[in-house]
This record gives C-alpha cells, sequence and structure tokens, in this order.
C-alpha cells in the first residue's frame, strides 16, 4: 500500500481511532501556530525537536510533504498546551523519559543522537510495548497531519465550498476522502 492510500484510509478511521481528548482539541479548533518566530509552549527545544523527528518518521516527506512541512510538532505541542489534562502531561514527560532510558539502554546514546534507522527502532519498541506516551504522540501526529491546510490541500479532496451534502454514497464516485 503506498503511503498516500495508507493516510487516507488512516483519515477515514480517524474518527473511530483518536481519544476524547483529540477529538475535543480538534473541534474547538487546535492547530499549528504558522508563526515563523515560533516557540514551543508546553514542550522545551529538545523535547520539540525529538517530537519533530517522531512525527517525521512517522509521516516522512516522500512525494508529498509529511510531518515536518504540516507543521505537526506545534499541533503537539498546542495541543498538550492548552487541551490536555495534568494526567496526559505527565505521561508525556514520563514517556520522553523511557524514549531516552530506551535509547541508552538499547544504543548507549540519546535518542537525539541516534542513526534515523535506530531512531525508527526505538519508536517501535514502544509500539510493540504498547507505551501509552508513544501511542498518543502516535495519535497526535497522524490527527496534527490530517486535519493541518497543507493536507487538506495536497492530500486529500479539499474545496472550500462543498456541493450539497449526499449520504450513502460510493467512494469512486467523489473520487477520495474529502478534508473539511
Amino acid at each position: 500500500m503506498d503511503r498516500r492510500k495508507a493516510l487516507k484510509t488512516s483519515a477515514a478511521f480517524l474518527g473511530y481511532a483518536i481519544s476524547a481528548s483529540t477529538t475535543a482539541a480538534v473541534l474547538h479548533g487546535c492547530k499549528a501556530d504558522s508563526k515563523p518566530d515560533w516557540t514551543p509552549q508546553f514542550m522545551n527545544t529538545e523535547s520539540a525537536m525529538i517530537i519533530d523527528k517522531i512525527a517525521s518518521i512517522i509521516i516522512p516527506t516522500t512525494e508529498t510533504p509529511g510531518a515536518k512541512e504540516a507543521l505537526v510538532v506545534r499541533f503537539i505541542d498546542g495541543y498538550l498546551q492548552d487541551f490536555s489534562d495534568p494526567e496526559d502531561k505527565n505521561e508525556f514527560k514520563k514517556f520522553m523519559e523511557r524514549l531516552q532510558n530506551h535509547s541508552r539502554q538499547q544504543y548507549k546514546k540519546s535518542f537525539s543522537s541516534l542513526h534515523e534507522a535506530d531512531q525508527t527502532s526505538v519508536l517501535q519498541y514502544l509500539l510493540d510495548k504498547q507505551d501509552k506516551g508513544m501511542q498518543k504522540i502516535h495519535e497526535l501526529a497522524v490527527t496534527g497531519f490530517c486535519t493541518s491546510e497543507l493536507a487538506a490541500k495536497e492530500i486529500f479532496i479539499y474545496d472550500s465550498i462543498p456541493g450539497t451534502w449526499q449520504s450513502c454514497i460510493p467512494l469512486d464516485e467523489v473520487g477520495g476522502i474529502w478534508a473539511l
């Protein structure tokens, strides 16, 4: 399956797969801050660079833009700052510790110092262990990308003024998943 099809399929099922807090954040307008002089509000600079790298591994830049171009790290920072509860914030901090601990145990280096293949291996290990923090970052990366203006215009079908409502029509008649 190619990346474009995988993202479209993910987007189709996104409503069933994301947590209530992430859904609430999206519905309340959580989006990436596009200011050129952006600085993280919740994360420190090092954490933001790590989360940016993780999001780029989850949704890499290929022939289409990836998480980096969609400013997913900014979406995640905004979510953590404005929409997450204290438990989510604490889980994020614990996740960052587990990420670094596993990187040092397995490779004797911090996550940032690893080659991308080793970083991917660390992330896969955490996903395989069903690490709650890794699952949340994965969820937020996909949500941040799929709800970004960039994905709406370059990955999904986008029409700023859609036509009439038609329910229950075959997907092949409309050409794909439409962005809102």
